[in-house]
């Protein structure tokens, strides 16, 4: 029986996958921090469901680039897809910390 090894390509592409899944839940999850979730009472909940979610989709994303380089079989440079995911998760993260997904 075979084990589960993460240095296995499909280890990186499985995460890959999962790291846009998870981006599109997050973005499905704007709305929360948005002009009418931060109107509402409850709009530090909101907030810290999408930091949570902002932070897991991140920490998917930079997995994904890390096992992804670590493949030997493949050529060294940054995978395009995981690398969008978490340069598009600092632009919003940066968005989110000077306010401009309020307006």
């Amino acid at each position: 029986m075979n084990k589960f090894r993460f240095g296995v390509p499909e280890a990186g592409h499985a995460v890959s996958i999962a790291s846009g899944v998870a981006f599109l839940f997050l973005l499905m999850m704007l709305p929360l921090v948005g002009p009418a979730g931060a109107k509402t009472p409850h709009a530090a909940t909101n907030a810290a469901a999408f930091g949570a979610v902002l932070l897991l989709v991140f920490l998917l994303a930079a997995a994904a680039v890390f096992l992804k380089r670590r493949d030997p079989d493949t050529p060294k440079r940054w995978p395009a897809f995981p690398t969008l995911i978490g340069g598009l998760c600092l632009f919003l993260a940066l968005a989110w910390a000077f306010g401009l997904l309020r307006i």
